[in-house]
């Protein structure tokens, strides 16, 4: 039952928000009693504490396998980054082309005011991993040669990072073929610009 609850809550707060999720929600589409979901939780704030924290480490392992995947390089991983947010839009945009919220830690970040410390702790310690997977990844491309020894690593990293984690709100403003227009054109600029050879570079278009 308590993974029921979690499942439901997630659905519930991207549909709806934070404000706009409550336990009458929750319960009706379960067919439960807000009772039960007390029971099992105690107060909002509490369940959204539990289903945040399961989700951002969940989350928090699917990026690590795309940016610190063995034997795999940096344009590669753009596109495994790529397909990873592909698969998590469709499961709320089966069209496509809906422009439906998707991510539960976009949506949370929207209403970090409403929240407790530890949730909004929680929602910071993803961008935090987030950030340092894909400076490892970046730091990998140099030590192979895919990135010139002249190409500015911290700068690519930044860069990288910001995408990965607004992938939500440019998909939700402009739809998925916007997001995956993004990451290409972001590769094509980086390989272009430091790819050791022409011919490297040629490739990583």
């Amino acid at each position: 039952m308590k993974a029921q609850i979690r499942d439901a809550t997630i659905d519930l707060l991207i549909m709806n928000g934070y404000r706009g999720t409550n336990f009458r929600l929750i319960a009706e589409r379960l067919g439960i009693t807000t009772t039960n979901i007390h029971y099992h939780f105690g107060g909002k704030a509490s369940l959204v504490l539990d289903v945040v924290s399961n989700y951002v480490e969940d989350a928090i392992q699917r990026q690590r396998g795309v940016w610190m995947r063995p034997n795999t390089t940096l344009k590669d991983k753009l596109q495994l980054a790529s397909g990873l947010n592909r698969q998590r839009y469709l499961r709320y945009n089966p069209g496509e082309n809906t422009n439906q919220p998707w991510s539960l830690i976009w949506r949370l970040r929207m209403e970090q005011e409403a929240l407790i410390p530890e949730t909004v702790a929680c929602l910071e310690s993803y961008t935090t991993h987030l950030s340092g997977f894909i400076g490892n990844a970046v730091q990998a491309a140099a030590a192979s040669g895919e990135l010139a020894g002249h190409a500015p690593l911290d700068n690519i990293t930044t860069l990288l990072t910001s995408l990965a984690n607004s992938a939500a709100a440019v998909a939700l403003d402009s739809g998925w073929p916007q997001l995956e227009a993004l990451y290409a054109a972001t590769a094509a600029v980086v390989f272009s610009a430091y790819c050791p050879t022409p011919d490297l570079a040629g490739v990583a278009k």
